[in-house]
Order: C-alpha cells, then sequence, then structure tokens
C-alpha cells in the first residue's frame, strides 16, 4: 500500500523509454563511409616505426603560463618523447631487455617537465 504513489511514476518512465512509432529509422552507413571514418587521421604504423623506433628522442619545448598562489607564473614546458623496453609482466622499466626477450616490449614515454618560479 505505501507503494502505490510510485506506480504512476514507474508507467511514465516505462512508457518513455519506447520511441513513438512515427520516429524516423536510424540510417544505415556505408561499409565506404565506415571505413573513412575510421581512417580519418590514422597513421601508418610503418611511418610510426620508422619515426619513433630510431633510438632517438623528441623534445618540444613551450612558453607556460603556470598559476601558482592566486598569480600567473612565466616559465617553460618541456615535453621529451622517447620508447623505451618496458616489463609487461612487473609494469616498470626493463634495464636488460635482452634478459627476457618475451616479457619485453617497446612503449612510447613522454617527460612533462614545467619549469617556473613559485
Amino acid at each position: 500500500m505505501k507503494y502505490l504513489p510510485l506506480w504512476p511514476v514507474l508507467l511514465v518512465l516505462y512508457a518513455s523509454c519506447h520511441a513513438p512509432d512515427d520516429a524516423p529509422a536510424s540510417v544505415a552507413r556505408s561499409d565506404v563511409e565506415q571505413s573513412e571514418a575510421a581512417t580519418v587521421g590514422a597513421v601508418d604504423p610503418r611511418q610510426f616505426t620508422e619515426y619513433w623506433y630510431t633510438g632517438q628522442g623528441e623534445l618540444n619545448s613551450y612558453a607556460l603560463t603556470q598559476w601558482r598562489y592566486g598569480e600567473p607564473r612565466a616559465g617553460e614546458a618541456v615535453l621529451v618523447f622517447v620508447t623505451e623496453p618496458f616489463s609487461q609482466r612487473k609494469q616498470v622499466k626493463l634495464d636488460r631487455p635482452e634478459a627476457d626477450p618475451t616479457d619485453a616490449v617497446s612503449v612510447l614515454k613522454l617527460n612533462h617537465i614545467r619549469k617556473f618560479p613559485t
């Protein structure tokens, strides 16, 4: 008896879950459109490998405005990208990947450094 006032609310919620009969059917996208949408911005894996797995890193430097103690502080942000061997089992960097090559996987690592006066 105490749940009787909830029935109208539940019926309204249930009725609102159904699409009206005059709702337009969803438009199916063609296979070509779907494949084009999936490749927008995609990078060829060979190009990625040739660029990142050369044993070198990439440095990016930016001007930085960092707010600290309610005031903007001028500084510099440096992003260092590098690939390195990683242990799948231990989830840490591998110092000697040749010791267990089945556990090693190459990962792309980012070091983000912000320098500004406090």
